[in-house]
Order: C-alpha cells, then sequence, then structure tokens
C-alpha cells in the first residue's frame, strides 16, 4: 500500500481540494453524525495513495488540549491501515506541543484508542468522549 499522508492547514486551496468531495457527500456525513467544520485553529491530515484522497483526520487546538475532531477512511479502504497511518502523523503533531488529548469517537472505534492509552470520559449512546495525557 502506496499511502502517504499530507498535512495541511485550514483554509488553503489545497485542503479543500482534497476532501472537498469526501466531507460534502452524504455518506460521510451521515457516518460522521453531521457535518464537517474546519477553523483556523484545524490542522488537517489527508491519506492519499497516489493522487487519490482515500481518508482523512483532523487535528485542531482548544484552549490548553487538543481535540481530534474528525477520522474518515473510504468504505473500500477499510481495514487496511489507512486509519492507523492518520492517527500515527496525529500524534506525532501532538508530540511537538505536548496538551492532553480530546476526542468524541464512536464507539466501534474505541479499541483503536484504547490500545493506544486513551480513557474514557463519558458516553452517550454510541458516541464516547474520551480523552489522553500528552
Amino acid at each position: 500500500m502506496g499511502i502517504r499522508v499530507e498535512v495541511l492547514e485550514h483554509g488553503s486551496d489545497a485542503m479543500w481540494i482534497a476532501i472537498g468531495p469526501l466531507v460534502m457527500s452524504r455518506q460521510v456525513v451521515k457516518e460522521l453524525a453531521g457535518p464537517v467544520y474546519s477553523s483556523p485553529a484545524t490542522t488537517w491530515l489527508v491519506a492519499l495513495d497516489g493522487a487519490v484522497v482515500v481518508g482523512f483526520a483532523s487535528l485542531r487546538q482548544v484552549g490548553g488540549a487538543w481535540a481530534f475532531d474528525y477520522g474518515y477512511v473510504v468504505p473500500e479502504r477499510r481495514g487496511k491501515g489507512v486509519f492507523a497511518r492518520l492517527a500515527k502523523e496525529r500524534d506525532k503533531l501532538v508530540r511537538k506541543a505536548p496538551a492532553p488529548c480530546r476526542a468524541l469517537i464512536p464507539e466501534r472505534r474505541w479499541k483503536h484508542y484504547e490500545e493506544r492509552g486513551w480513557t474514557e470520559l463519558s458516553r452517550r449512546g454510541s458516541w464516547l468522549n474520551i480523552e489522553r495525557a500528552s
């Protein structure tokens, strides 16, 4: 698998060109339980196989913490290490500016985070509010 990850800043033309078609699709909005937002404090990680976007993740600074807002991999590439690669790159960015990390994730993704030292703070339906100290 020739996956590479690009780090793109909020508002850049490259960011919207890369993730725009995905984040605007009904399937992605449905799976992520709502529309995708970006702000000046957001950094995007985009997984590419050649020129094809196969996933994305975001990282946002909120006060003294990092928020892991979004993570998505196209259905045909799930279970093939794309999300793990995005998470690894996101973790590298977080280590450069240590702070607690927080995320709201679907319950089905819990194992991935639990294996990496996250703890569950609360639960609402099938969504978990989780945290990891830096």
